[in-house]
């Protein structure tokens, strides 16, 4: 997360549970930190009990080790269905998706910086992800989004562009 101070992130708490001492840096470094799920499900395949169950969770688990309670969610793959507003109202959770994507799960490191500029705008929400890649056994790289932030980051400021957090007043 360097270099990457104030900035909002959505994860499913998975990624989380797993990586309790991230999760506490990125609060301490001023992100904004986003419910995403448990296990990143279809959300559409699941009863309303389900979906329940998987916000709530992870809300405890984001909560727990980093004593924040997120109030934005990202729903997994951008997928939302007309139930899914009143869960999130019921929980004062406010979803956020995105506006410029980087394909960082497909694409190399010159293609994630090209894909993500070329959909720059202001006020646009960018999704890049930490945990998408290229599969290694049950590891993912994610060294293409890593080696192509900084350069993201240095070319979006220099044609002017500015970074907040969602939640941030000037937003």
């Amino acid at each position: 997360m360097t270099g990457l101070r104030s900035r909002t992130a959505a994860r499913s708490s998975t990624c989380f549970a797993r990586h309790p001492d991230v999760a506490r840096r990125m609060v301490a470094e001023g992100h904004e930190i986003g419910n995403h799920t448990y296990s990143h499900p279809y959300l559409y395949l699941l009863s309303r009990k389900r979906i329940e169950e998987e916000i709530d969770r992870t809300q405890s688990v984001i909560e727990k080790i980093t004593g924040v309670r997120p109030k934005l969610f990202r729903p997994p793959y951008g997928i939302r269905w007309f139930g899914l507003f009143r869960i999130l109202r019921e929980r004062g959770l406010k979803m956020i998706l995105w506006s410029a994507t980087g394909f960082d799960w497909k694409d190399s490191k010159d293609q994630i910086v090209a894909s993500t500029l070329d959909e720059l705008e202001p006020g646009a929400i960018v999704l890049l992800h930490d945990g998408h890649g290229v599969r290694s056994g049950d590891q993912v790289e994610r060294g293409n989004t890593v080696a192509a932030l900084p350069e993201i980051l240095d070319r979006a400021s220099s044609l002017g562009f500015e970074f907040a957090r969602i939640g941030s007043p000037e937003v």
